[in-house]
């Protein structure tokens, strides 16, 4: 029992710790040549610094993690990129679909910037991105081309309707269930127990909105009702008994999103205990027992959910449920479940079709 376990926690780590990529198209950014127009211009060591600046903005907007975009290694070229022909020679020695490259041209009254995106299966310059500013500001002058850009790849890739959901999170009216195996750990239920399976069936809610979030990392909590049912048997040797509990648990969980897809639940609270004991008698008809605690229980799960809109996941589940009884008794159960979101409806602003 203990290999199994050991072996799934060990799958759920791996799942967890290797990020999936959501969207294949890869996307450079070239050294921009950066220039000023006379000898009595000086650059400053922020703007001298415009390319790896550039990339950090672009990084910082978009924020769900959405583009593969990376910056160019000076090791590949000898020099910036000037024009579409040497656009498409380096995308084909680095194999990437898009090349931003261009110039930023300080004078003494205007930073001149020229940013184009160079689609490598076309083999044209996509687009071009002009953007003017006076002196004195540098960072709005990287706000305005970092924001012109990632309006214009998220709306040819379709990636805005995306970012809208991401950042509305995925809220709505969950519904699962799975099937496990428990086992009592106390030792005075141990000597007289056997856990032979376990089935559970809940309703969660799934905010809309999170209450901490970074590029790929996002917090919340869930509001769940759950009722568990386990059966045991006795062990050999003792009157033919099946023990059936109902648990009746209302959990708070604190939900952790990893790369968007994979999510870590650490989670507990009170609960109903309703136990029903059937025995069976070696000269009399069978009778049947039943009782009622209160109950404790915490649990830590893996979901997988799978797709870009979430409505289905895949999980394991590890709880302890505690049974406030005279002599206590302390189950563990290991869990697969599946669950299905049923998403809140979105409201329609008006205007919209």
């Amino acid at each position: 029992m203990i290999y199994k376990i050991k072996n799934c926690f060990i799958f759920v780590l791996l799942l967890v710790i290797l990020p999936t990529a959501v969207y294949s198209l890869k996307i450079n950014i070239a050294d921009l040549n950066i220039y000023s127009s006379s000898i009595d211009v000086h650059l400053t060591e922020q703007e001298k610094d415009t390319t790896a600046l550039f990339h950090k903005a672009i990084q910082k907007l978009d924020f769900q993690g959405l583009l593969n975009i990376n910056k160019v290694s000076g090791l590949f070229i000898e020099s910036t990129i000037k024009s579409s022909l040497e656009a498409s020679e380096l995308c084909d020695l680095l194999q990437v679909d898009y090349l931003l490259y261009g110039f930023v041209e300080k004078t003494s009254r205007y930073y001149n910037v020229e940013i184009r995106i160079f689609n490598n299966i076309s083999k044209e310059d996509q687009k071009t991105i002009f953007v003017k500013q006076e002196l004195g500001n540098f960072d709005a002058v990287l706000a305005e081309m970092s924001l012109k850009f990632k309006d214009y790849i998220y709306q040819i890739l379709g990636l805005t309707e995306v970012q809208k959901q991401r950042e509305r999170g995925f809220g709505g009216i969950s519904i699962h269930s799975g099937v496990g195996y428990w086992i009592p750990m106390t030792e005075d239920w141990w000597n007289v127990v056997t856990g032979l399976f376990n089935a559970e069936l809940g309703v969660s809610i799934l905010p809309v909105s999170y209450l901490a979030q970074t590029k790929n990392f996002k917090f919340n909590l869930r509001l769940n009702v759950n009722l568990s049912y386990s059966l045991g048997i006795n062990k050999p040797d003792l009157l033919r008994s099946y023990l059936n509990t109902l648990f009746v648990k209302f959990p708070i969980n604190f939900s952790f999103e990893l790369f968007f897809n994979h999510v870590i639940i650490v989670g507990g609270g009170p609960g109903l205990v309703i136990d029903i004991l059937y025995q069976k008698l070696l000269y009399d008809e069978p009778v049947s027992y039943s009782s009622l605690a209160l109950g404790l229980f915490c649990s830590l799960k893996y979901e997988y959910w799978f797709g870009e809109k979430k409505r289905f996941a895949f999980g394991v589940n590890n709880t302890f449920n505690f049974s406030l009884y005279q002599n206590l008794l302390v189950g563990y159960q290991l869990q697969l479940y599946n669950m299905i979101r049923i998403p809140y409806p979105i409201e329609k602003k008006k205007g919209d079709k």
